[in-house]
């Protein structure tokens, strides 16, 4: 059961790993005074992790391993040979003109950002997971042959005048006589089949055109803030640019320069913003759209100078970087904190075993006591009480400003809760004339509103692939009993039922919890006659999708966050929801997910 699930997270136990391996763990004897009046002979620390780690061997392989060094400059000298015909340019000397690439080593995985500026150069190259049709006939020891190993390569097609980016895979691997390159193109549902235009090619000569468009403006600027883009100003470009009658817009806005290493310059907005059109690869074409200012648009760089200028232009207030805006430690220290809080031991030995070399853990690597117990009851006679020992699975990205704590909890009955926790600097608007849109946080800054929708995939097998979902209602009911000798009471029942097809399996939960949804086997019923499955429920009550509606921005982008869940059957060609490339065309995404529900059948299939 839930063999797909848990490979799933096995890549997020690489890391975890890692920090178990001996080579690279720093441990002492629980109880050990730091502090010695002599020392006494102490065993090296990595034989004495050694001693303490039990050790394990993988059942198997591990398929889902990263890219080896071998493998990937296999990759990278394969894609680079002018047999292949890529035509591909080494990143340290390739220009926006140029088809290139940027490799992730095994150790430095990329994270793409989510924003076109730089998805425009940050590439790469890594594992493409194998496929669920391939990987369980291995688990389930229906073979001995793992799935092939293959990689996924994103490379970036600039020597055109209309550039793309286009994934390719690679593999068998390692790079042998039998291994070929081709379009990867089965995980896309766009047009291009995996191809998708970058009408945002030209980074630096956006940045530089931008910067000029900024610099016009540099005696407003120096009378507004004393200051311009060449010295105590900056300028934060508002993403996604979107495409608009045959114009590419992108708007930026006028920033403080942080003060410090801190970075807070996305709460640091002056409220002075322009557009231009960066449609196409010639600069000479570019233009100025217009600028925005304490309310007030003016379309032209002309017409803001003269506005400017004049007698009633209103000067607001600016926000600028000090103690306010930095994350260390501020005002007296309370009592005793100097002092540490309380932290959890081990008092015994490691409560799991590594494979280091195929990065496989058994079983408790990284757990912790809740807080809480998992059971209580007492009695007059007895008092039971359980430990609650949660096993976490945990990762974090940095995307921008953010910091995005994924965590996996896997608990004693069973349960698996799913959470994530955003900390950071926000992104700020300027406060002036838009109390719709947010709260005053500081003296020109507000809080702008918008939301986080975060959609995950788990794939659940309920003994066995075939599952189907079950919805099951709580309803109020008004009851006629037979010992209610003839008047009715006013009750509640259960209408248990099943989503026949994926017409009817976008969902969203409902008011007061009154239904709940899992996914279940019909065809192998327990002890009692009940359908063994997974319960799907929100972990918190502020579970949101999207509040905009039809986005202007976004459109197709980001069709997975229209519902709180949805059930699809199990494809290879559906292994993701979405991609960070979506954004560059959001009218035809490379991954639409809407596209996947075409109303075929939930029933006992896999999901």
């Amino acid at each position: 059961m839930m063999s797909t699930f848990v490979s799933s997270m096995l890549a997020l136990i690489n890391w975890l790993c890692s920090a178990a391996n001996p080579s690279s763990c720093g441990c002492n004897k629980w109880g050990a005074s730091p502090f010695r009046a002599e020392r006494a002979p102490i065993t090296p620390v990595h034989h004495l992790c050694e001693s303490r780690q039990p050790s394990v061997s993988a059942p198997h392989p591990n398929i889902w391993g990263d890219l080896s060094d071998e493998e990937a400059a296999g990759v990278i000298d394969l894609l680079h040979r002018h047999s292949t015909g890529l035509n591909l340019t080494t990143e340290d000397s390739a220009g926006s003109w140029d088809n290139r690439m940027y490799v992730a080593s095994s150790v430095n995985i990329i994270t793409l950002a989510a924003y076109t500026w730089s998805m425009c150069c940050s590439l790469l190259v890594e594992l493409l997971a194998p496929n669920k049709s391939d990987t369980l006939p291995f688990l389930n020891n229906k073979t001995t042959t793992p799935p092939p190993r293959c990689a996924r390569a994103t490379l970036m097609f600039g020597a055109t005048p209309n550039p793309y980016l286009q994934d390719y895979i690679i593999g068998p691997l390692p790079v042998a006589n039998n291994t070929q390159v081709r379009p990867l193109q089965f995980l896309y549902n766009n047009a291009g089949k995996g191809k998708v235009a970058v009408d945002f090619a030209d980074r630096s000569a956006v940045d530089h055109y931008v910067n000029d468009v900024g610099m016009s403006v540099a005696d407003i600027t120096k009378h507004l803030w004393d200051g311009t883009l060449d010295d105590t100003l900056g300028l934060l470009p508002i993403f996604p640019p979107w495409k608009e009658n045959g114009r590419l817009i992108l708007w930026s806005g006028f920033v403080n320069n942080p003060t410090s290493t801190f970075d807070s310059e996305t709460i640091l907005p002056l409220g002075l913003y322009f557009g231009v059109d960066v449609m196409g690869r010639d600069p000479s074409k570019w233009s100025v759209i217009g600028w925005y200012y304490d309310g007030k648009y003016y379309p032209t760089t002309k017409a803001f100078r003269a506005a400017a200028a004049s007698s009633n232009f209103t000067i607001l207030g600016a926000n600028s970087d000090g103690p306010w805006a930095q994350i260390d430690k501020q005002g007296n220290p309370m009592k005793f904190d100097h002092l540490p809080p309380p932290t959890a031991v081990m008092p015994g030995s490691n409560r799991f075993s590594v494979d280091a070399k195929e990065n496989y853990v058994e079983w408790s690597l990284f757990e912790f006591d809740q807080g809480y117990p998992i059971q209580r009851h007492s009695t007059a006679n007895y008092t039971s009480v359980t430990k609650n020992i949660a096993f976490t699975l945990r990762s974090i990205s940095t995307i921008g400003n953010y910091d995005y704590m994924f965590s996996y909890n896997f608990f004693l009955d069973g349960s698996i809760e799913v959470s994530v926790r955003a900390s950071g600097y926000i992104h700020g608007g300027f406060s002036a004339n838009n109390e719709e849109y947010g709260w005053k946080i500081h003296d020109n800054l507000s809080g702008s509103m918008h939301d986080h929708v975060l959609t995950y995939k788990a794939d659940i097998d309920v003994l066995g692939e075939k599952n189907s979902l079950q919805k099951v209602e709580f309803v109020p009911a008004a009851i006629e009993y037979p010992w209610s000798n003839g008047a009715k009471r006013n009750t509640m029942k259960l209408n248990k039922s099943f989503i026949q097809d994926e017409n009817g399996a976008k969902i969203n939960w409902a008011p007061n919890g009154a239904a709940m949804y899992a996914i279940v086997n019909k065809e192998a019923k327990n002890e009692f006659g009940e359908y063994p499955g997974y319960r799907f429920t929100p972990a918190t009550s502020n579970v949101i999708f999207l509040t905009i509606s039809n986005s202007s921005n976004v459109m197709n982008a980001v069709n997975f966050a229209d519902h709180h869940f949805y059930v699809t059957k199990q494809k290879d060609t559906e292994a993701q929801g979405t991609h960070p490339y979506n954004v560059l065309n959001p009218a035809d995404p490379l991954i639409d997910f809407a596209k996947f529900f075409n109303g075929e059948s939930l029933d006992q299939e896999d999901l």
